[in-house]
């Protein structure tokens, strides 16, 4: 941790900007590539799932179960199964012959193929629901399964990641807001107190990684528990769970913000600044501001796996009679951070910290 750099500001600026710029750049070719595969998926799942519940509409007629047996490649790097599928029905006297248990593309595991050819067999009489528009278009099984919400489940962390990154981008370049002098941070004047709405987490970001998390873990544990192939109560459920703690979390955060209970207050009458109960504190902390030392920014370095380092800035505030450190702000921009500190420091009567003054080497005589 370091305070606030004292290398020249255009200096200061001309790395920022490169080093924004490289960010953007790769971090843009990355969301590009990682869309591009989410959307891909989410395209295949809701034209699935969108075809299956239009199957409501199909009407139904006797058919028999021509062949149905399961098809392994192994070609590949890994060994991929199919159903090697065909039944036949007539609709008003004519023959027709069709290959789909279901309007779905997924190939999943041999044991759910062997499954239907179990629930299936050759040479059965089954009911077959066709579309009456086209009667070729035909299915064996109409609406959702459970496979579809687990899928669902599969790609929601991956979609919370591309919705991440879209919106790190849409911020990082955005023009200014009107809360530009205090680097983004919303304030509130009614002409006693200042509020700046400074949180440790918003809700949407606590709702996004409950999403995520429990999705994630669930894939696994349901995955585990029930051989790839949950059945349909059981996934709703499962789905129940997570949006129920997910809207319970993320609630409970909306209603705290919304209530002013992540507000850095800054009385100018009273001279007092009272902290919100964020980052570690368990309640509010007011302070006068004569027992305000200094305010200032670290810089905080976090490496991950792979090595690559990413870097964010704190806004801290620094007592006379405590040898405490007491945050109120964490930024991904040191400009941002910066300006908020001129400005809350302006609005306190706070002295920006002095720097060293350079010594005159004496000259030799």
């Amino acid at each position: 941790m370091s305070d606030t750099l004292s290398e020249p500001k255009s200096g200061r600026s001309i790395l920022s900007m490169l080093s924004k710029g490289l960010g953007l750049l790769v971090g843009g070719v990355f969301m590009l590539f990682w869309s591009g595969l989410t959307l891909l998926a989410d395209g295949a799942m809701l034209s699935a799932a969108a075809w299956q519940i239009w199957s409501y509409t199909y009407a139904a007629t006797d058919g028999i179960i021509l062949k149905n047996d399961v098809i392994t490649d192994s070609s590949g790097d890994d060994t991929s199964y199919d159903l090697d599928l065909s039944y036949e029905y007539r609709v008003a006297g004519q023959k027709y012959t069709g290959t789909k248990y279901r309007h779905s593309t997924v190939k999943t595991q041999g044991n759910w193929c062997q499954a239907i050819v179990e629930r299936f067999p050759a040479d059965s009489r089954r009911t077959v629901y066709y579309d009456p528009t086209q009667p070729e278009r035909a299915v064996l099984l109409r609406g959702i399964e459970g496979l579809d919400l687990y899928i669902l489940m599969f790609l929601t962390p991956f979609n919370l990641v591309m919705l991440t990154g879209w919106a790190m981008a849409y911020r990082a370049i955005r023009p200014a807001s009107k809360h530009e002098d205090t680097g983004g941070v919303p304030v509130r004047d009614d002409g006693v107190e200042l509020r700046a709405f400074v949180p440790d987490h918003g809700a949407l970001f606590v709702a996004a990684l409950t999403l995520g998390g429990m999705s994630f873990a669930m894939i696994f544990l349901v995955g585990c528990l029930t051989g790839m192939r949950p059945t349909l109560p059981v996934m709703l459920g499962v789905w129940a769970v997570i949006l129920g703690t997910t809207f319970w979390l993320g609630g409970r955060r909306f209603v705290r913000n919304w209530l002013g209970l992540s507000d850095l207050i800054i009385d100018r009458f009273g001279q007092r600044l009272t902290l919100p109960a964020t980052f570690g504190r368990k309640a509010p902390l007011t302070l006068g501001f004569g027992d305000v030392k200094k305010i200032t920014i670290t810089e905080e370095r976090t490496v991950d796996s792979e090595g690559a380092a990413s870097y964010q800035y704190a806004v801290l505030v620094k007592q006379r009679r405590v040898d405490t450190d007491e945050r109120i702000l964490l930024q991904s921009e040191r400009e941002r951070a910066e300006l908020f500190v001129t400005w809350l420091r302006t609005t306190m009567g706070i002295a920006p910290d002095l720097q060293p003054a350079k010594k005159k080497r004496k000259e030799k005589r």
